[in-house]
């Protein structure tokens, strides 16, 4: 189960210091694991995502595709400052 859990500007500050690295967005695993990091986040679900039963959204088990996708998206955020 996953619940969109909305922080007001209000409430930030209280919250702020108990964040892990005192950002948003972060992601908390039924473990109680914290993942922090919008990017690291992404490739983990991608990583457990299959679309249409066929494969992973991202490779975790090949290490050069994954290399190939995150350096395309490296490109892309070098360029989004400029545009």
């Amino acid at each position: 189960p996953w619940t969109d859990t909305r922080v007001s500007f209000a409430d930030w500050g209280a919250m702020k210091p108990t964040t892990k690295w005192g950002q948003l967005p972060f992601m908390k695993l039924q473990d109680g694991t914290e993942m922090t990091q919008t990017l690291p986040i992404v490739h983990f679900l991608a990583s457990k995502i299959a679309v249409g039963g066929g494969s992973k959204m991202y490779p975790g088990d090949d290490a050069m595709a994954a290399y190939k996708i995150d350096e395309m998206i490296a490109a892309f955020e070098d360029l989004r400052p400029k545009v």
